[in-house]
């Protein structure tokens, strides 16, 4: 009856299961605990190698983003000194422009206060108009190019920084 019930038959003298079952846990846990040590044992290694080696990478990255942040940095400080430079070129430009032109104009009363007739006068007038604008043409091709030199040498540095930076890049991922 037994068999068929699949019932344990108690033991003698009132004993249970409960040291059979112990015993079986024991050498089971045994066996996971040492299948654990040495799975253990085994990963141990590689996860130690791959967390050295996203620490070398994580510090490799770091490198190469502060010497970028400290070339970009470099860059506008450069960049800034040039727009200085320059707007200070254009500054004193303007200025002699306006000198210029305050001369001619000064020159120009002078002149009209010496004139004997109101014909005279007009055709000083005239001829001072005439050469104003020619001047004035001429004052204004200066300025022209001195800005593009300003601009060309202020964002020098920023082109050529996109330039390495993009390079780089490209040595990156060939």
């Amino acid at each position: 009856m037994s068999e068929i019930y699949n019932v344990t038959p108690m033991r003698p003298n009132g004993a249970d299961n409960r040291a059979d079952n112990s015993a079986s846990e024991d050498v089971a846990s045994h066996a996971v605990n040492e299948s654990a040590e040495d799975t253990v044992g085994a990963v141990a290694p590689s996860v130690r190698a791959l967390a050295e080696t996203m620490i070398a990478q994580y510090r490799d990255a770091y490198e190469r983003g502060r010497e970028s942040m400290d070339e970009a940095v470099s860059m506008v400080e450069v960049t800034i000194e040039r727009g200085g430079e320059g707007a200070i070129a254009l500054n004193r430009k303007v200025i002699d422009i306006a000198q210029d032109n305050l001369n001619s104009s000064l020159d120009l009363a002078k002149q009209l206060a010496g004139a004997d007739s109101l014909n005279t006068a007009m055709e000083l007038n005239v001829a001072f108009m005439r050469k104003q604008f020619e001047t004035f043409t001429a004052q204004a091709q200066e300025v022209r190019e001195l800005t593009t030199q300003v601009a060309n040498n202020t964002s020098a540095p920023a082109k050529a920084h996109v330039s390495h930076s993009i390079q780089a890049l490209n040595k990156t991922n060939h």
